[in-house]
């Protein structure tokens, strides 16, 4: 029980620190953005931030949820909503590692974005690198999403 409450409670923490981080980032764009690229990339680098957090919150939701359901009780709100999706109906040890395995791709895709974002594309081969990382991506998804079904 003490993992669980741990990773929850990370995942509280993580939540409330990005909501922090949006809402003085929200405060600080009052003022129309500069024309300048640099400026636009910042603050598309500083949301790409807050998605980053917010899929790490869900990462550690799912993963406390996960053991929750393996070693200790099933939670029947989870299996019992008909709207609600079944990403909390975990049986096996292959689950949790299967959903935990999507979300952490997702976030590695937010990850690969925000470095692509600081990258200055000043040769012509610096824009077929970031051709081929797109082509990866689209590469992993396409295996991840033949493997769960999807």
């Amino acid at each position: 029980m003490v993992p669980v409450a741990a990773l929850a409670a990370a995942a509280l923490g993580v939540v409330i620190l990005t909501t922090l981080e949006a809402a003085q980032w929200a405060g600080s764009v009052r003022m129309p953005l500069p024309t300048a690229g640099t400026e636009r990339l910042i603050s598309r680098g500083i949301v790409l931030q807050m998605v980053e957090g917010y899929l790490l919150a869900a990462i550690l939701i799912i993963f406390a949820f996960g053991l929750y359901e393996l070693f200790i009780a099933k939670i029947d709100a989870a299996e019992a909503g008909d709207q609600a999706p079944r990403t909390l109906v975990i049986q096996t040890v292959d689950d949790l590692k299967g959903r935990l395995g999507r979300v952490v791709l997702l976030a590695l895709v937010i990850e690969f974005f925000q470095q692509s974002l600081r990258v200055d594309y000043a040769r012509p081969i610096e824009l077929l690198y970031l051709a081929a990382g797109i082509l990866l991506i689209g590469v992993a998804l396409y295996l991840s999403a033949l493997r769960t079904g999807a």
